[in-house]
């Protein structure tokens, strides 16, 4: 694809006129729908590497300095390989005098190269490229129940130990570990979240006549 044809991707975007000059060059529409961010890019690196950033910001929340982050409502957390998410309502990741117990719900890792889809994209040093996709598997058997201390602000903050953000659990019998803080999911995110979980909560299982089930 010409410089040309960029430039007025870029200006026009998907008008007809510029659609039907991206399949005079042998562009189709599938093509365009499962790769258009190789048109802007020269390497199949740069393409994932481009997809891997679009899709973390579309989910996560931008963070700055301050305020800390705090364990809530979509808070995405690492431990030994394994992340989950915070489904903690609002309301009660606030006023904690003492401990309290937050539910965290395992997400399930897509691995790289997969063409399975998957939910989330965070940034993760530790991983080849920098980035892990993630699924979200609402089911009610996936969640960890896990207690930590508030802070003076009512809250559990993360505390930060050479640049890495965790959040400490309480140790029982000498036993407790922390996890690393991931990123924060956007409110609607996290908020589609919680809705799929609570749905697998109120599902009816009946047994059913099975000529019903078969459509004789």
């Amino acid at each position: 694809m010409t410089a040309e044809l960029r430039l007025q991707l870029l200006a026009e975007g998907f008008s007809p006129e510029t659609v039907q000059k991206l399949q005079d060059v042998g562009i189709g529409r599938k093509k365009l729908a499962a790769e258009a961010t190789h048109l802007f890019v020269e390497t199949l690196e740069e393409k994932r590497l481009s997809d891997q950033v679009f899709s973390m910001r579309m989910s996560l929340r931008s963070r700055y300095a301050n305020p800390s982050p705090v364990l809530q409502l979509g808070t995405i957390v690492e431990q030994k390989g394994e992340y989950a998410v915070c489904v903690q309502p609002l309301c009660d990741s606030v006023r904690i005098d003492g401990t309290r117990m937050f539910p965290l719900l395992l997400l399930e890792t897509v691995s790289e190269g997969d063409r399975a889809p998957s939910d989330l994209t965070v940034p993760d040093p530790q991983a080849s490229g920098g980035y892990v996709r993630l699924r979200v598997v609402p089911k009610p058997s996936r969640i960890l129940m896990r207690e930590f201390n508030g802070g003076s602000a009512g809250t559990v903050q993360v505390r930060w130990y050479r640049k890495v953000g965790r959040f400490s659990e309480v140790k029982v019998k000498g036993r407790g570990g922390s996890w690393r803080w991931v990123g924060d999911l956007k409110t609607d995110h996290a908020q589609r979240v919680v809705e799929r979980l609570s749905s697998e909560f109120s599902r009816v299982g009946l047994e059913e006549a099975e000529v019903l089930r078969q459509g004789w």
